[in-house]
């Protein structure tokens, strides 16, 4: 039996088609992990780890015994996993009982697209505009990589007016883009964000940019201009250093985390009065929620997923998860009856269609239709 068979297999399984046979030693053999999960690490790792298990299973010959039969289900089962980067496990620790297949017309991931506001109120489509430069302003050329990031440069030996000029660069659901500020901050927005910039920060005794949604930056270092972020509720103040802000408006909170140097971060009230203030060390998150600034130790990796390609939720419950999906397939999310108490752990490539996505999900006793751009949520 090769890989190719044992997916199969497994596909079967999920679309309902596979033998009672294979049925039921598939669900005895998810039942013995209760509590477990596949220690799955960087990609590398995970390929190696795929051919260490097949090279010890012995599912390389036809099967001729029950017993046999289990390692194949169970190797089909590991195969799967690993191939599509996710393995969930849920809090209620049982498997389905009924494959309940998800039917869709099949939505694609989303992709590189922002608008460019310039001063002026013009607004550029990132995703039409060509390669090169796509405007000049107050001596700054601003410019589209072939990769699809925005640079910011300043002509050599340009006068400037020292009046500040702002840009705002805007992603819609179902879309990110990463930009180059012009002090060489690198900034990686999500989807549904605004970023609100200076288009130079040469004149600017301090570099303040501000923020609605979710972002990572790589401050460049710049000891005599702190680098601030501000949010409708705090602001980080940052030398140089790399952290992430989740600041979307329907998330219970906002959070703060760090995964180099050194950020503070202050509440602030309706008069823009800082009422709290905490410095966060590397690993720690801070969570705003109802004026109320608490810090903890986190994943660092699991906060910047998002700008490698990936969703990492840990103990997440089924809104947070879907919040996820509806901003980054563009979908709306609508809940029939009560929405299921399920806690997810795992983590899944981000470039995956939805149906594939609704198809792992299905795992944990969720239940989804899709009409249209929604998708029905049942337990």
């Amino acid at each position: 039996m090769d890989k190719k068979n044992a997916q199969s297999m497994l596909k079967a399984y999920l679309a309902g088609t596979c033998t009672e046979e294979e049925r039921q030693l598939l669900e005895s053999w998810y039942q013995s992990l209760e509590g477990k999960e596949l220690p799955f690490k960087g990609q590398s790792e995970r390929d190696n780890q795929l051919e260490e298990i097949w090279a010890n299973l012995p599912v390389h010959q036809q099967p001729k015994t029950p017993f046999v039969s289990f390692y194949m289900v169970a190797a089909a089962v590991i195969l799967l996993c690993c191939i599509t980067g996710l393995y969930f496990h849920s809090v209620t620790n049982t498997f389905p009982s009924k494959t309940h297949q998800v039917t869709t017309n099949d939505i694609p991931p989303g992709t590189n697209k922002a608008t460019l506001t310039l001063a002026d109120g013009s607004k550029i489509s990132l995703s039409d505009a060509d390669k090169g430069k796509i405007a000049t302003e107050n001596g700054i050329i601003i410019s589209k990589t072939s990769d699809g990031q925005l640079h910011y440069q300043a002509k050599a030996n340009t006068s400037r007016n020292g009046i500040a000029i702002y840009n705002t660069l805007e992603t819609p659901i179902g879309g990110q883009y990463m930009i180059v500020l012009p002090d060489s901050t690198r900034v990686w927005l999500n989807a549904a964000s605004i970023l609100k910039y200076p288009s130079d920060f040469s004149n600017q005794q301090q570099r303040q940019v501000e923020l609605r949604g979710e972002a990572y930056f790589e401050v460049a270092k710049n000891k005599r201009k702190p680098f601030i972020v501000k949010t409708a509720s705090q602001e980080v103040k940052v030398l140089g250093t790399h952290f992430n802000i989740n600041s979307y408006t329907d998330e219970p909170n906002v959070q703060t985390t760090l995964l180099e140097g050194s950020v503070i971060v202050n509440v602030l009230n309706q008069k823009n009065i800082t009422t709290d203030s905490v410095r966060l060390k590397p690993g720690q998150q801070s969570k705003l929620e109802r004026g109320k600034l608490t810090v903890g130790i986190v994943d660092r990796n699991e906060a910047s997923a998002w700008k490698n390609g990936l969703f990492i939720f840990k103990n997440a419950d089924i809104q947070t998860v879907m919040r996820a999906v509806g901003r980054w397939y563009n979908v709306e999310i609508v809940y029939q009856g009560t929405p299921p108490e399920r806690s997810f752990s795992g983590e899944i490539y981000r470039n995956i269609n939805l149906k594939e996505l609704l198809e792992i999900l299905n795992f944990n006793h969720v239940h989804f239709r899709v009409e249209g751009k929604k998708i029905l949520v049942t337990s």
